[in-house]
């Protein structure tokens, strides 16, 4: 316990540093648990399956997991292949293998495009059940009936140790809160303190042919036959890997009142993201101008938002070649994979009519002009917005008049 309490320390120390973006998941997973060689070696234990439930906290990229699970591996296979090349008919009991665990960790969380991959690892505590294992020679005669113990293998009794695991989950979201996976782990035991004890039995070749045969076993009953005793301390490992779900719920999420849903309808309205140019008869320039009007420096708000920055207020461009690139950005939460779309719009000197309407979109805040006007833009007033078309945000609209003159 003390490890645990340690290694969930190092884990909150180190999630400190992280940016405050916090989420919390459920998962559940199943799938193959396969034994390493050298316990399958020991225990004639075989692929099996395991079932795993699992939560983790997450700071940012980092987290802290908790998992309870357990998983199983038959022995049946294994242990009648071993008794079936003794040469004699041998009858067989066999118990699966058992084993629980819980343990808790630190998570990685990396975004690969449109998989996210998880790192994780445990440390924890795990019980393996008891077992036995029996293989028995039966002679059935008409004036008696005997059996025979061949071989044996037991854990005498439940036995608990600690553990450790490490894997990787790949996981592709399905909707904003559930996500399917694969997954793969190693997990091992800390220490060989699985104790497994086997007894064979010393069956002599009487006619020194170099196989014992079932009449060669008839002829020891009612004698006293000898036996062979073991005893291992295994260290239980094994591979598990499989698929699973995961629900999410982002924990930074403020609720909104009613008021503030008004205010923001209300602000929405006033604020659609377009820029206006200034009247032709405010400009002095003769040879014709450009002129762009930007929103003004605003305040910070917790709000996701686009803001433009250039080109800058009341600039002005004799023509498009001369003109800087339409740049925003945005702040306020994070957009995976953002897709913008930019409009500049011909209006009317009052602003109320639109004339001509210019569009394109790109993944990126900058986008060049002559991208935008695809040829030479008309004398005139216009005004531009940006919006993100995955979530609808859209920059604000300032009420400032400026306008594009060419010769």
């Amino acid at each position: 316990m003390k490890k645990i309490m340690l290694l969930l320390f190092c884990s909150i120390t180190s999630i400190g540093y992280a940016q405050n973006s916090s989420s919390l998941e459920f998962s559940v997973s199943g799938g193959i648990s396969s034994p390493s060689s050298s316990f399958s070696d020991t225990s004639f234990a075989s692929d099996g399956s395991f079932f795993e439930l699992s939560s983790a906290y997450y700071f940012s990229k980092f987290g802290v997991g908790i998992s309870i699970g357990s998983f199983s591996n038959p022995t049946e296979g294994d242990f009648n292949e071993f008794t079936n090349q003794l040469g004699y008919p041998v009858s067989n009991s066999t118990e699966d293998w058992k084993t629980s665990y819980y343990g808790i960790g630190p998570n990685v969380k990396l975004n690969l495009g449109t998989i996210d991959a998880t790192l994780f690892a445990r440390y924890g505590q795990m019980a393996t059940k008891e077992i036995a294992l029996a293989g028995n020679y039966t002679s059935e005669n008409v004036d008696f009936s005997t059996t025979i113990p061949v071989y044996n293998l037991r854990v005498p009794e439940k036995t608990s140790s600690g553990y450790y695991n490490a894997g990787l989950k790949l996981g592709y979201k399905i909707t904003e809160n559930f996500s399917f996976y694969v997954t793969a782990n190693y997990l091992s035991s800390t220490s060989d303190e699985i104790e497994i004890e086997s007894r064979s039995a010393n069956f002599q070749d009487l006619d020194g042919d170099g196989a014992i045969t079932e009449q060669e076993i008839l002829k020891l009953i009612g004698s006293d036959i000898s036996y062979s005793s073991t005893s291992t301390l295994t260290k239980l490992s094994m591979l598990n890997y499989g698929f699973g779900l995961t629900y999410k719920i982002p924990t930074n999420t403020k609720v909104r009142k009613p008021m503030q849903d008004v205010k923001a309808n209300k602000q929405h309205k006033e604020n659609r993201g377009l820029l206006d140019f200034q009247k032709p008869d405010k400009l002095k320039n003769a040879s014709g101008s450009i002129v762009f009007t930007n929103p003004t420096k605003e305040r910070k708000k917790q709000q996701r938002k686009i803001i433009l920055i250039t080109p800058k207020n009341n600039s002005s461009f004799e023509e498009i070649s001369a003109m800087p690139k339409f740049t925003w950005r945005t702040v306020g939460e994070r957009i995976m994979q953002p897709k913008y779309g930019v409009t500049v719009e011909k209006i009317n000197s009052n602003g109320r009519n639109i004339l001509k309407t210019y569009f394109e979109t790109g993944d990126k805040p900058t986008m060049n002009a002559k991208t935008i006007f695809k040829d030479s833009p008309e004398n005139g007033n216009y005004r531009w917005k940006v919006t993100e078309l995955s979530t609808g945000t859209t920059s604000k609209y300032v009420e400032n008049n400026s306008q594009l003159i060419l010769q």
